[in-house]
């Protein structure tokens, strides 16, 4: 098991880049979730930008990836939440398989795109018409 300093730099806030202490032996989801503490962001609303890469955040052991002693990471807002955003912003208050079904029923193609980036369910039924 060794130590590895992270460097994390954080592309929601103009903040100094943060160094963070991991061991080898951690997981990925471990690592979110520190990084989530370090920055104060919930899991689900960022990402972790290595080398050009997301990270995937599973039970793969940091040292099992490509990261290294003084990496460089950048958390940025995940798609899914952009996408909920950008839907807040269109007027879209809730966001389910009924709203992606009335979207595809409007031919509403920004909006059913946006629903999915955010997570929806696609099998939904159109209404017979």
């Amino acid at each position: 098991m060794s130590e590895l300093t992270l460097h994390i730099r954080n592309s929601f806030a103009d903040t100094p880049v943060e160094a963070l202490t991991v061991y080898s032996t951690d997981d990925n989801v471990d690592l979110y979730r520190r990084v989530g503490d370090l920055v104060g962001l919930q899991d689900g609303t960022f990402e972790l930008i290595y080398d050009g890469n997301v990270m995937k955040m599973n039970t793969e052991r940091i040292c099992d990836g490509e990261l290294v002693d003084d990496a460089e990471i950048t958390v940025a807002e995940s798609a899914a939440g952009r996408a909920k955003v950008l839907l807040r912003q269109m007027g879209v208050i809730e966001i389910g398989p009924k709203q992606l079904c009335e979207a595809a029923s409007r031919g509403n193609l920004e909006e059913v795109k946006l629903l999915v980036e955010a997570g929806v369910d696609v099998n939904c039924t159109l209404p017979e018409e």
